[in-house]
């Protein structure tokens, strides 16, 4: 039943997430009302196929920053309800499973490979994702949506255990 809750407040957080990241996509979509415009009165789908890049492109750097917010803070949610009993930091002190770790540092990497590696980005661009590198800022911002998902995680934990008296 506690577990049931736990995973809805991460939907609710990941749905509050998403909306806050969506905002500046939204924005920026609607600055590029000149873009939006040719591609709807366009008929040549070669000319659409080139609006329909360019409009991509500009939307790039949200759409990034968006991919990784969900990736981060999903991936970091392992570690905070695998041990539903136990606060994150004690569990890594005490049964920290290195098989875990290594997975979790795996698609990590393959985050970075995705918006980093630049052999990638065009296949990517072209076929996928249309992602773009970030910068510092843009991190921050990342890092700022996707770690207080472990906050909540175990204020709930704590509110369960010692206010509630249950075990989840």
């Amino acid at each position: 039943k506690n577990v049931l809750k736990m995973l809805a407040i991460l939907l609710v957080y990941m749905v509050v997430v998403l909306t806050i990241v969506s905002i500046p996509i939204i924005i920026q979509f609607n600055n590029q009302h000149v873009i939006v415009q040719q591609l709807n009165e366009t008929i040549d789908p070669v000319v659409r196929n080139e609006i329909q890049k360019s409009l991509n492109n500009a939307l790039a750097r949200e759409r990034t920053i968006a991919f990784c917010v969900i990736f981060i803070s999903e991936t970091l949610v392992v570690f905070s309800i695998r041990r539903p009993n136990i606060p994150v930091w004690k569990s890594f002190r005490k049964d920290m499973s290195p098989v875990l770790i290594f997975f979790v540092v795996l698609t990590f990497l393959g985050m970075i490979a995705v918006v980093y590696v630049v052999p990638l980005i065009p296949f990517l661009n072209e076929n996928y994702l249309y992602v773009s590198m970030l910068d510092g800022a843009d991190w921050a911002m990342i890092l700022s949506l996707s770690l207080p998902i472990i906050l909540v995680v175990e204020m709930y934990k704590w509110y369960v255990h010692s206010v509630k008296g249950e075990v989840i």
